[in-house]
């Protein structure tokens, strides 16, 4: 499994752009609350222009809680060292953070308040979908979310 570090230190790095590494970062914590399972290395991509390459907006997004996914399910690209959702820790998130060259509390607060508005986001998503009259196929990861808790445990064991 490829991890976030490889894509860090050849593109973002290197470039010095900031924010696309703070995007990145962003991108990482997402897909790790959510069970992303398909934030592989492939599904991330640059655009490239005459001054500078940039990180694209996200897509082939999923959530492996629509399919009942553990909290110890392989992510398609590890965090640091680590390739499963319960077993990344803070020394991992401060690893990229350091890599990146952001500031370790910026990212602390970031997986934070993702972690806060996630499963609100997922909610509101749905029941706006139920009324639009559009298929509730969202329910099972409305369902994974509340029965993770936004990984909940992981999230405070990375946060303190």
């Amino acid at each position: 499994r490829t991890g976030a570090l490889p894509i860090v230190r050849a593109n973002v790095k290197e470039s010095g752009v900031k924010t696309d590494g703070k995007r990145l970062l962003q991108a990482l914590v997402f897909n790790w609350l959510l069970f992303g399972t398909e934030a592989h290395a492939k599904n991330y991509s640059l655009l490239l222009d005459d001054r500078a390459a940039r990180l694209a907006p996200l897509y082939d997004l999923n959530s492996y809680l629509a399919l009942g996914g553990t909290p110890h399910a392989a992510m398609s690209m590890r965090i640091g060292r680590t390739e499963y959702v319960d077993a990344v820790r803070r020394s991992d998130w401060l690893e990229l953070a350091s890599l990146v060259g952001v500031d370790e509390s910026w990212l602390i607060d970031e997986i934070r308040r993702q972690a806060a508005i996630i499963p609100t986001a997922v909610l509101e998503s749905w029941a706006a979908l139920r009324l639009s009259g559009a298929s509730t196929a969202g329910a099972p990861i409305l369902l994974g979310v509340r029965r993770a808790g936004g990984t909940a445990a992981a999230v405070r064991h990375v946060t303190g």
